[in-house]
């Protein structure tokens, strides 16, 4: 407005001093000049208008675009809240589940240490039963009770080669260390108790009683 009106000063200041002009046209000029100038303040007042609702457009779609932005960031979050509800459940009896296979696993674990338990009992029983049986049978030799032998009654075969000695000591130690002999007949049946026993002849004893 400020450059209009200096332009306006100067037409005017160039048309009063120009030669030949006259007062009728400087005042047609001016008046031009006037509608000029009033068709510029319309103009002017037109634009600052259209610039206001311009700026009150923008400030409604940035308040427009600000709600819009506020629901979605809320819908997000309440999704987001279920996701992680729904999360926490499922993490919570995944935690039950977790618990009870633990707790079977527990169970199983102490079922198979109770039967490796009762085998091992059952083996050291086999043992014990594969150990009597064998100390209660007695061939051909010298033997010592306990270590080769369980005391107790043992019957043999016998015959007319049988021979058996009770000894108080390994080898006999001659006469002294005879506690009782015997032998030289089918079928014997004899308490065997001694420190040492010595057979030769007689078969196989075997155990058949205390």
């Amino acid at each position: 407005m400020g450059i209009v009106a200096a332009l306006i000063i100067l037409i005017i200041g160039v048309a009063i001093g120009g030669a030949g002009s006259n007062e009728g046209e400087l005042k047609d000029e001016v008046a031009s000049l006037e509608k000029s100038v009033s068709q510029a303040e319309g103009s002017a007042e037109k634009a600052k208008a259209a610039a206001e609702r311009a700026e009150a457009v923008e400030a409604e779609a940035i308040k427009a675009g600000e709600e819009k932005a506020e629901q979605i960031v809320g819908r997000a979050e309440a999704k987001a809240k279920k996701v992680v509800g729904h999360a926490g459940i499922e993490s919570e009896h995944l935690g039950e589940r977790i618990s009870e296979q633990e707790a079977e696993l527990t169970s199983l674990e102490e079922g198979v240490s109770s039967k490796e338990a009762k085998i091992a009992s059952l083996r050291g029983e086999e043992g014990e039963a594969e150990e009597i049986a064998a100390k209660s049978e007695i061939t051909d030799g010298t033997w010592q009770a306990e270590r080769d032998y369980i005391p107790g009654t043992y019957e043999a075969p016998g015959g007319g080669g049988c021979y058996w000695a009770l000894l108080s000591e390994p080898g006999g130690g001659g006469i002294e260390g005879i506690i009782e002999n015997g032998g030289f007949n089918k079928h014997q049946i004899l308490n065997i108790t001694s420190p040492y026993f010595e057979t030769s002849g007689c078969g196989t004893w075997k155990r058949v009683g205390e």
